[in-house]
């Protein structure tokens, strides 16, 4: 929330919150866009006295909590997904330590049991490296939050969204 930032001091990473003024007809206050940066110590080369950030440290995102309480990383889940093909899009959702479930849309361009066989390694993976049960669905759409962005992962569990460690 507004109330909880704080401004990040040099060398501090954080999550970004941006107020862009070119937009006339609908300027955005406070528009928190989800990518976590470092602010740096040197000056731009363009001579404006701002601080110069870096974006090195990647997007904000959430935890997820398996029953003995360790948090795993959400983009420990998005990279399992990586040259996974024939999947339009996903997204993994905690709603419980007992219920986590990647939601799949897949593209059409491979047979769906081929498709099938990945994310079922998807799931025995995180079953065995996080101790989470996963089920796996395959779905029409993912829905999209209120201001039209796709979440690659969800934690519905009261988990603080964090930036990765830079």
């Amino acid at each position: 929330s507004i109330a909880d930032m704080t401004l990040l001091t040099t060398d501090a990473a954080g999550a970004v919150t941006v107020t862009p003024l070119d937009n006339l007809a609908m300027p955005l206050l406070r528009y928190q866009n989800g990518d976590a940066v470092e602010i740096r110590e040197e000056s731009c080369d363009c001579g404006l006295a701002l601080p110069v950030i870096q974006m090195k440290v990647g997007r904000t995102t959430d935890f997820f909590v398996n029953r003995e309480g360790r948090r795993i990383h959400g983009e420990y889940f998005t990279h399992l997904m990586y040259g996974v093909e024939g999947v339009r899009e996903f997204q993994f959702r905690q709603k419980s330590v007992d219920d986590v479930v990647l939601a799949v849309v897949l593209d059409g361009r491979r047979p769906g049991e081929a498709v099938e066989a990945e994310l079922a390694r998807v799931r025995d993976e995180v079953g065995a490296h996080c101790q989470l049960p996963l089920a796996v669905r395959l779905v029409e759409e993912i829905p999209r939050t209120r201001v039209g962005k796709h979440l690659f992962t969800v934690s519905e569990i009261a988990t603080p969204r964090e930036a990765p460690p830079s």
